[in-house]
């Protein structure tokens, strides 16, 4: 039995920290565990397990902008104002002239007035700067402080052997794997505790069952899994308010990260079995593994409201004061300010996703996707002994990769008429289906005729144990990323989602939006002119420019390789080689 542990802590305060007076980042690394194994039933049952964990505690700087106390005093008071100081620059050079200006924002645009949503938004930002590395240094300044960024990790597993009997024996192995990550990379906002996380549980297990019938023949038996997901969670509730805001003056209080990960799945069952026959040794088997991959994707499924001035926005010609104006630097500070704090929108888009063939586009859905994917494989190999002098491996395995499918076939590829090839397909105006899942058809056509052999011998031509000449073939299917493959090829197609935008607004606010967007129309099966014309209608939010296509006839991806080398031993202890590798 084993408990080790260790413990690291501190570290050095970096430059900027010291300079806005924020004390110097915490660590503290805490790595420990043990492991514990021993006979349960002697020379019949043996366990094993073990246990190790790591705890880093860590923070990271994070630098945001806030208001200036001038603006927070402005907005905070009973009769709202929006002071904004600049610096006037010469209308003919554009260099500095003149003394600081301080213009309420406010009283020179009586059109706009302070949007409750926003405003309250600005009023809560922290009201004391510590630096002006970010911003513009009078109106926008910068806070910055050590947010947590701490990783917790927990490994465990356990394994087990049980001798049933002189001609059983059972094996399992399982582990588990935890890991809790703070995301203060994905949350940039002012919580010293970040929201956004990894927060992955990992289950690994492997089982055998082997068994003789004496010194002939051996069978082995296997099972086992491996579900690995990836998450990017956050506590973060986009139901209240609604909408996520974007083009804003300083940083916001929420990170709106929307959620998104996989989950994927793999199941292994295999049986490997040798036969000692003369001399022959015969090894035969096969494997059936299934792999799923569930993703998830919520990006842009709240509303995305976009802070701007599309009409009677601030002009430098405002600012014309005998020969000194302002720069265009601070006339977009300006502008970012006003439109943040009356809550004045440009434009308000949202993404809408199918959630089946039939559902048409769903208001707050994800964009879900199921893939799955079988592969089969048998074998049969010999090992045959011709002569003392000469030895004959030979064999072959049956490969099948099922097509990669979508269980509910949203996945969007061209139909290809007969006679057509997918390139001519491409080149025309194609129309774009279903495929996968329900559908009639699958992303690409199955191909069962995979046989992979291999041959390779060993011979000793003199037989005096000085001189061996080897050589080798070998054909092996490979699994060549056939998910992220097809999973590009389908996703290209545009239609399973939409992303309407409004034309540029002028009058709705973040209080007063107006109507919410509505989802497009939904229409499947498309062609590629129907699809490049939506493209180039900016409101509705549907099409695209490119289309893609996965060759029905794709074949599996396959390696061919050679080799053939001499060796001969030359005395004083050694021996020289001379050999050839190719490979295809």
């Amino acid at each position: 039995m084993v408990l080790p542990f260790e413990c690291l802590g501190g570290q050095r305060n970096d430059w900027f920290n010291d300079a806005s007076g924020i004390a110097k980042p915490g660590l503290l690394q805490n790595q420990g565990g043990g492991n514990l194994g021993g006979p349960i039933i002697k020379d019949r049952f043996f366990i094993y397990g073990y246990f190790e964990l790591l705890r880093l505690r860590e923070q990271s700087p994070n630098n945001t902008t806030i208001l200036s106390p001038a603006i927070q005093a402005g907005l905070g008071a009973a009769a709202p104002a929006l002071p904004f100081t600049y610096q006037p620059v010469d209308q003919t050079t554009g260099d500095p002239s003149g003394p600081v200006q301080t213009v309420d924002l406010f009283a020179k645009y009586p059109a706009f007035k302070p949007d409750p949503a926003t405003s309250a938004i600005l009023r809560s930002t922290p009201a004391t700067a510590n630096n002006n590395r970010v911003g513009d240094g009078i109106n926008l300044l910068g806070y910055q402080f050590n947010a947590r960024s701490n990783n917790t990790l927990d490994n465990a597993g356990l394994r087990a052997d049980y001798n049933l009997n002189a001609h059983n024996t059972v094996t399992g192995t399982y582990s588990w794997n935890r890991q809790l990550v703070d995301r203060p990379d994905l949350d940039t906002s002012f919580d010293k505790i970040p929201i956004v996380t990894n927060n992955d549980k990992t289950h690994f297990l492997s089982t055998a069952w082997r068994w003789n019938s004496g010194a002939r023949f051996t069978n082995e038996a296997r099972f086992g899994f491996d579900l690995a997901p990836a998450v990017f969670a956050t506590t973060q509730n986009f139901s209240k308010p609604g909408y996520l805001l974007s083009g804003f003056a300083t940083t916001l209080p929420t990170p709106d990260f929307e959620p998104q990960g996989r989950d994927t799945h793999t199941w292994v069952w295999k049986d490997n079995a040798n036969w000692v026959r003369g001399n022959h040794v015969v090894d035969f088997g096969g494997q059936v593994q299934r792999v799923t991959i569930f993703s998830y994707d919520n990006f842009g499924v709240t509303p995305v409201y976009t802070l701007g001035i599309n009409a009677g926005a601030p002009q430098i010609s405002d600012f014309n004061n005998g020969t000194t104006t302002i720069s265009s630097t601070a006339l977009a500070n300006a502008t970012a300010l006003l439109a943040s704090a009356a809550g004045v929108l440009s434009t308000i888009t949202q993404t809408f996703n199918a959630t089946s063939q039939t559902s048409g586009y769903v208001s707050g859905a994800p964009s879900n996707r199921n893939f799955r994917e079988n592969n089969w494989s048998l074998y049969l190999g010999d090992h045959w002994k011709v002569t003392r002098r000469l030895t004959i491996n030979y064999g072959v395995r049956w490969e099948y990769y099922s097509p990669v499918d979508e269980k509910n076939g949203l996945v969007l590829l061209p139909l290809i008429p007969a006679g057509q090839t997918v390139e001519q397909t491409l080149l025309g105006n194609a129309t774009v289906d279903f495929a996968g899942g329900p559908s009639k058809r699958p992303l690409f056509n199955p191909d069962r005729k995979q046989f992979a052999p291999n041959v390779g011998l060993a011979w000793d031509p003199f037989g005096n144990g000085k001189t061996a000449v080897r050589a080798g073939f070998s054909m092996s299917y490979v699994n060549d990323a056939f998910f992220t493959a097809a999973g590009n090829a389908a996703a290209g197609n545009t239609g399973l989602s939409a992303s309407p935008i409004t034309p540029q607004l002028s009058g709705p606010t973040v209080s007063n939006p107006g109507a919410p967007l509505e989802p497009p129309p939904f229409q499947i099966p498309i062609d590629f002119q129907t699809n490049a014309i939506n493209a180039t209608n900016s409101g509705a939010g549907i099409g695209g420019l490119a289309g893609y296509a996965i060759d029905p006839h794709i074949r599996t991806p396959y390696v061919e390789q050679w080799n053939l080398s001499i060796q001969r031993n030359i005395g004083w202890n050694t021996s020289l080689s001379v050999g050839y590798v190719g490979n295809h």
